[in-house]
């Protein structure tokens, strides 16, 4: 009963954290809040990637933030 309790904070705790961060951005396609959507229910947190990439300071970097430099280095 334990583990339910904690994965059902956990839960709730991103999707919190969902919703404040979508609202830091003017427009975010819809293929991307789906994916980003996804992301989260996957038991990720907005403020870490797919993709382990970092800023300058070796903190990774945020799922939308990291997912347009990936795509900038795909066209490149």
């Amino acid at each position: 009963m334990k583990k339910k309790t904690s994965t059902n904070a956990l839960c709730t705790t991103l999707q919190k954290e969902l919703s404040q961060y979508k609202a830091q951005f003017n427009y975010v396609s819809k293929e991307m809040q789906d994916e980003l959507l996804e992301w989260v229910n996957s038991g990720n947190s907005v403020y870490t990637n797919p993709y382990a990439i970092c800023d300058e300071r070796g903190f990774p970097m945020d799922y939308i933030t990291a997912v347009q430099i990936a795509q900038e280095m795909r066209e490149t």
